[in-house]
């Protein structure tokens, strides 16, 4: 496979991923904020996260794991990868490297609840890709009936 076929896998793994999580955060809306008072896009509060750990994950399996095919992977290991990629990407804002913390905000007040949630919630999402890569194809499929 070339390094474009590689990309576009890693960036449909992504967006797989981002609209999974997508409801997630409206969800989220709906329960710190049931009578919309604050100004947030809720549903970016889980696509955006979702994205992104799933493009952690995916360069993550291609430095270290890179000769494996995503199929041959074990679920435990791809919840590992996983909860890696959600380490990864919640440090980030987490630290304070994207610019002073407001910790007045409510998401700061519950950082250490958020942080675990998307550690969880890319785990299984990596479990679950690994799981849906293993699924046998139409292609690979014998069809019935036929001589």
């Amino acid at each position: 496979m070339t390094w474009l076929g590689h990309l576009r896998r890693a960036f449909l793994t992504a967006l797989t991923w981002g609209v999974l999580w997508a409801p997630l955060g409206v969800f989220a809306g709906i329960v710190w904020d049931p009578n919309d008072s604050m100004d947030e896009p809720w549903i970016a509060l889980g696509a955006y996260p979702g994205f992104l750990c799933g493009l952690v994950f995916c360069a993550a399996l291609a430095i270290v794991d890179g000769r494996r095919r995503l199929d041959e992977l074990s679920p435990a290991r791809a919840g590992a990868w996983g909860a890696l990629s959600g380490a990864l990407m919640m440090a980030i804002p987490m630290t304070g490297l994207l610019g002073t913390v407001n910790t007045e905000h409510p998401f700061w007040q519950w950082r250490f609840m958020i942080v675990g949630a998307v550690i969880l919630l890319s785990s299984i999402s990596a479990v679950g890709t690994v799981l849906v890569a293993r699924r046998p194809t139409n292609a690979s499929t014998p069809t019935a009936g036929r001589a």
